[in-house]
């Protein structure tokens, strides 16, 4: 396989995740004992979910952190989503946020190592 294929598979994949992230949502300060069914009901109204992520320690085999991730099947039902930030599920006030597109380090945009040229 040549390197110009490779790049053109990265950029498949980046645009893919790109396309992914812009309908999810992070939510945050769930309950440690969650599991995707009840976070399937929280957000059901919303839309369609198309995937829910919930980060385990290979450990213990718990929720790490108390963060989720759920892809919707639109931006729209996305929004509608961010709309329920804040509300109480357990005791706990959830934080819903957009999902951010996480950037390789090596393709960050560092300002102290951009040439005269790229300023």
């Amino acid at each position: 396989m040549s390197h110009q294929n490779i790049a053109i598979d990265q950029n498949n994949n980046s645009s893919k995740r790109k396309d992914s992230d812009q309908k999810s949502i992070f939510v945050s300060n769930i309950s440690l004992e969650i599991t995707p069914e009840v976070i399937d009901e929280l957000f059901r109204n919303c839309g369609d979910i198309q995937r829910i992520t919930i980060l385990y320690d290979k450990n213990t085999h718990s929720n790490k952190g108390g963060h989720a991730y759920v892809e919707f099947d639109s931006v729209r039902s996305k929004e509608n989503a961010l709309e329920l930030n804040g509300i109480i599920h357990e005791g706990r006030k959830l934080i819903i946020r957009p999902k951010r597109t996480n950037i390789p380090r090596f393709q960050r945009v560092n300002s102290k190592y951009l040439t005269d040229e790229l300023q």
